[in-house]
């Protein structure tokens, strides 16, 4: 294929993909907390959690040696992202760029987690009253072809029709056959509100114990692990002064607290009479839900006396080290099988 120099670089780009980590993507609806889990997951607060351009990008986070972000737009042009961070939240600043032009960004950032794997977080999808999926306003027709770029991101190949929006057929009856199969959702922990009960993720885990076998019949998936990305990101993320507030609040009478975190909002309030200053509750229920102070609570009163042994519990009770053990499971020992197989295809292409 050497006198072919379309052919050469798609091979090339095969050889050079094997020698790449494994690319792992998160998807899902909109406000899903695929980013939030993203977070979780590399155990530091790089991804854009807030509705901005950026989150309409899907964006590659690789491992790099010093932090740089890149977006990719207009078939192939490069520009540097500014990084900013406000009340402690990363953002991008994509400028003039708009969704609609930009292919994807790219994320370099020093982190072990990102060593193996590269994450790919995409856009949310839009799901409609009468049940059909489509993707985020600004991204591709998911029916548009899918072509390789020359620098491993994919590229539109027809940028000119990306604002195209036509759901898929295959993508709609997937989700009728998973909302037929699927149980439904109260044992699931919410990201905030006054639900979250400490025995959320016992419930949750009921839920996708038969969830699991359900949609294993179906042939459209092997695992359904209950996370709560929000818990397991605050926990990886724990902060000596919020370790001091929860050993605070453990010494309020527990009918006195439980009557003060009947919502996230009246937790925050002023007016309430808690050990706590009213913005150190505001930081804490925005950072771990009330179903994540609840577990902090408790977990001091069971003798957890410092924030290292808390942040190791919260973790593991937030599910986000089972979802790892089937990520590397199903995934991470299969790596280079998985790779090659993906070769292959393009080969065959």
């Amino acid at each position: 294929y050497g006198a072919d120099p379309v052919v050469a670089e798609s091979i090339a780009a095969c050889a050079h993909r094997l020698d790449q980590p494994l690319r792992v993507a998160l998807a899902g609806s909109l406000k899903a907390g695929k980013s939030t889990l993203l977070n979780a997951l590399v155990g530091q607060d790089i991804a854009p959690t807030d509705a901005t351009e950026c989150t309409r990008v899907v964006t590659w986070y690789r491992n790099g040696s010093t932090p740089a972000v890149s977006a990719w737009y207009d078939g192939g042009r490069k520009l540097a992202v500014p990084v900013q961070r406000h009340d402690r939240r990363l953002t991008f600043d994509l400028g003039p760029l708009t969704a609609d032009r930009v292919d994807r960004i790219d994320v370099e950032w020093p982190a072990s987690a990102l060593a193996h794997t590269t994450l790919v977080d995409t856009p949310g999808h839009v799901v409609a009253v009468s049940g059909r999926v489509g993707p985020h306003p600004g991204v591709a027709d998911p029916r548009r072809r899918r072509v390789r770029g020359r620098r491993g991101g994919l590229s539109d190949a027809n940028p000119r029709r990306r604002r195209r929006r036509v759901p898929r057929p295959d993508r709609a009856a997937c989700g009728r056959r998973i909302r037929t199969a699927r149980c439904h959702r109260s044992g699931v922990p919410r990201r905030r509100g006054g639900g979250g009960t400490r025995r959320r993720m016992v419930s949750a885990r009921d839920v996708a114990s038969r969830l699991t076998g359900e949609l294993e019949r179906t042939g459209l998936c092997q695992a359904v692990v209950p996370v709560a990305g929000l818990l397991a990101l605050a926990a990886r993320t724990l902060r000596q002064s919020e370790f001091v507030a929860f050993e605070a609040l453990a010494q309020v009478p527990g009918e006195q607290l439980q009557i003060a975190m009947l919502s996230a909002d009246r937790f925050s309030r002023s007016d309430i009479e808690l050990p706590v200053d009213p913005a150190m509750r505001a930081q804490l229920a925005d950072r771990f839900g009330l179903f994540g102070i609840r577990m902090a609570v408790a977990l001091v009163q069971l003798g957890v006396c410092d924030s290292s042994s808390l942040a190791a519990e919260l973790v593991a009770r937030s599910g986000l080290d089972e979802l790892r053990q089937v990520i590397d499971v199903q995934f991470g020992q299969r790596a280079d099988q998985l790779k090659a197989h993906s070769a292959l295809l393009a080969l065959d292409k």
